[in-house]
């Protein structure tokens, strides 16, 4: 059975601990998450445009999203949170997009975490709450990260979640 991680009943569950679940694969395809209430665990391999509006997303220890090249994920008047814990974040790969609009990420490592060059399309009126850092760039390198819309956002912190086993 798949390993369950314990996040808020009655969510559509998505993966498990420590298991990868892709949004195309081999052209099975996971549907946009609309209108509802879901708990992610492990990672969600998001290698095709993938939309979540409308949504709770609650995401499990150590969970994250990872947005490949040439992939945009579009997130909108949603929630993003950790469970019982922090979980590490979206992971923008070099070359991946992100649109973001009225919604909140919290409890992450780090909320954005930008690989390399990548583009947020947009980014209006996020909030980023009791994340370890907000939009975060890993040293070693020139990357740039292309913000050609960027307004209305916030950056708050109150208190952090139990760290995920392995977080530094």
């Amino acid at each position: 059975p798949t390993p369950l991680c314990n996040c808020q009943n009655n969510c559509t569950q998505i993966g498990g601990a420590g298991l990868t679940t892709k949004v195309n694969n081999n052209g099975t395809t996971l549907s946009n998450f609309f209108f509802g209430c879901y708990n992610i665990c492990g990672t969600l391999d998001i290698n095709q445009d993938f939309n979540i509006s409308i949504a709770t997303i609650n995401m499990g220890p150590g969970a994250r999203m990872f947005v490949r090249s040439g992939v945009t994920l579009n997130i909108a008047l949603s929630d993003i949170q950790g469970c019982n814990s922090m979980w590490q974040g979206i992971i923008l790969e070099n070359g991946a997009h992100i649109s973001l609009i009225q919604a909140s990420i919290s409890d992450a490592q780090y909320a954005i975490d930008c690989q390399g060059n990548v583009t947020f399309d947009k980014c209006i009126g996020i909030t980023f709450a009791n994340n370890y850092v907000g939009i975060h760039s890993p040293p070693g390198g020139f990357k740039n990260i292309n913000t050609p819309i960027f307004s209305g956002n916030s950056f708050l912190f109150n208190t952090w979640k139990p760290f995920f086993q392995g977080q530094s």
